[in-house]
This record gives C-alpha cells, structure tokens and sequence, in this order.
C-alpha cells in the first residue's frame, strides 16, 4: 500500500512538474525563400536556471542541427546558425537563426529541453518559396 501511495506521489509530481515545464513554438509552419534566413521560436514557458537545462535543436532525421555547445553542430549548418544572447537565453528564449537557407533546409525541426529526468519539446516545419531575388 505504501509503494503504491509513492508510486502515485511521483506520478502526481511528474503531472505538477510537466504543467510548469512546457515548451513553446510557432503555431504553424515558417515559410522562407532559398538564400534567406528565419527564425526557429522556442521559448521555455518558465525559465529554468540555464546551469541545470541541456537544449538541442534538430531536424526530424537523427542528424543534430546545434546544442548551445557549438562544437556538436552538424558541419552542414557551421557558420549558418545563431542562437540568441545569454541574456535571452536566461529568460527562456531558445530560438534559433537558420542563415542562408538551402533546399536540404526544408523539413521538421524539434527543439528539446531537458531539465533533469523530464523533457519537452516544439516542433517547427519551415517550407520554402522559392529563390530570393534582387530587385534591380
């Protein structure tokens, strides 16, 4: 009977934590032309000291698109992605700048935040529209 009252407690826990810990993102797909950049929106609905998060941004495939640790960014988005200042980062803002965008940029990207055992993430579809031209 105890176990089965712990078991509860932690599952009560887990429902408290994640209605506190939620992750938000576009309410629909970005749209972008080739050559131009977009921002990817994720934002912690209520920060979380950064010393105690992990985040990751990647495309549906299992490649990884960039961690706040540049050097386990994909060699194919070096030099093309940006994210915001710690500042923005402290409150909660994890979006991330695609540069230059590429036709192999089109797809699903997730952003996941990992906050000790639990995690939450959003998703991004960014479509292309076509070549970005000059207007001379």
């Amino acid at each position: 009977m105890y176990a089965s009252g712990a078991r509860s407690f932690i599952l009560n826990s887990k429902s408290l934590f994640l209605k506190w810990f939620s992750v938000l993102g576009p309410s629909g797909p970005v749209a972008v032309q080739l050559g131009g950049s977009v921002m990817l929106p994720c934002y912690v609905q209520n920060p979380i000291p950064v010393e105690e998060l992990e985040v990751e941004w990647r495309r549906t495939d299992p490649e990884t698109l960039g961690e706040i640790q540049p050097e386990s960014t994909n060699e194919r988005y070096i030099d093309r992605v940006e994210l915001f200042s710690s500042e923005e980062i402290h409150r909660g803002n994890f979006s991330l700048r695609l540069k230059n965008i590429q036709t192999e940029d089109k797809g699903l990207y997730i952003c996941e935040v990992l906050h000790e055992a639990f995690s939450a993430n959003t998703s991004v579809e960014v479509l292309q529209l076509g070549k970005l031209t000059s207007p001379w």
